[in-house]
């Protein structure tokens, strides 16, 4: 019987290749959460103003997904509410922050036509992110930047980012 030997050298480099597979794939899948997010708004998750699904319940599957960076890490509890939201009025998004070690930050920017984002309409610095809800309070006029608030009537992208750019999260918040 031969004896076989193993060299540590190509079993090393397939380990290595796996893992820049596996990492790709993730960042394949940030991508393309990101590209989704800078995509128009087509529809809302209606919301009562105590946080509650409005009745009949309206619900967008594509709002307020958390992005697969950050997935374990936030968690959107309660969607925009009100939403839809008054003009003159403010709404809340509830954000559940698991830990602080790897979230450096939060900024919330409107997505305008033609793919231009607005903002940061909220930021949150990195000492101020501890474990636990986050109630982060909007105002729906802001939304217009320095144009008319009507501007803000209808219906608008919110792009949650941290501040290295990566997208946490998006949803839609109909100003009526």
């Amino acid at each position: 019987m031969k004896n076989l030997t193993v060299y540590p050298g190509p079993v090393l480099l397939l380990f290595i290749m796996l893992l820049l597979v596996t990492a790709c794939s993730k960042s394949d899948d940030q991508k393309e959460f990101e590209d989704r997010a800078f995509s128009p708004p087509q529809n809302y998750t209606a919301m009562q103003a105590n946080g509650q699904p409005a009745s009949p319940a309206q619900s967008d599957p594509d709002d307020w997904r958390v992005s697969p960076m950050y997935s374990g890490l936030i968690d959107i509890s309660t969607p925009a509410y009100p939403n839809p939201v008054n003009l003159n009025g403010s709404f809340r998004i509830d954000i559940d922050i698991k830990g602080i070690e790897s979230i450096p930050g939060i900024q919330i920017y409107v997505l305008q036509q033609a793919q231009n984002l607005f903002g940061p309409i909220t930021q949150i610095d990195q000492s101020s992110l501890n474990p636990g809800i986050r109630v982060l309070v909007l105002d729906p006029a802001s939304f217009a930047g320095s144009g008319s608030t009507q501007n803000a009537v209808g219906l608008n992208r919110l792009v949650i980012f941290d501040s290295r750019n990566n997208v946490i999260s998006y949803g839609d918040v109909k100003v009526e």
